[in-house]
């Protein structure tokens, strides 16, 4: 998030931040059901859970990842101009990219093959 602000790609932090949190709702609103012996809705919101996990952490991600990886050098020019406010270089950009890379394999990875499991069962 903070490299996204330095660098000024402030649209694209607010829409990983909406991306990545939207899942974190329905998991404590599931958990709740729950603790109200509301088994049938528990289970209806982890099945919901499950369902926007993969929609937002796997399929929206990896489409923001591809558009800032291969579509914003066509729409932002490099350049690097810090006393306009300006940051966007080609290493900048090549290493927002790897960080939004290197999140996509943590939430892969150890998120979804480590916690899901465990919390369905």
């Amino acid at each position: 998030m903070s490299f996204s602000y330095v660098l000024n790609y402030t649209r694209i932090g607010n829409a990983i931040l909406c991306t990545m949190d939207f899942t974190d709702i329905i998991l404590p609103a599931a958990k709740l059901c729950l603790y109200a012996e509301k088994v049938q809705a528990a289970d209806a919101m982890l099945a919901f859970y499950v369902v926007s996990w993969i929609a937002t952490r796997h399929v929206l991600f990896g489409m923001l990842l591809w558009s800032v990886a291969f579509e914003l050098p066509t729409i932002l020019p490099y350049g690097w101009r810090p006393s306009e406010g300006y940051f966007n270089s080609w290493y900048s950009h090549k290493g927002f990219v790897a960080l939004l890379t290197a999140l996509q394999i943590l939430v892969r990875q150890i998120s979804w093959y480590g916690t899901i499991p465990l919390v369905t069962c």
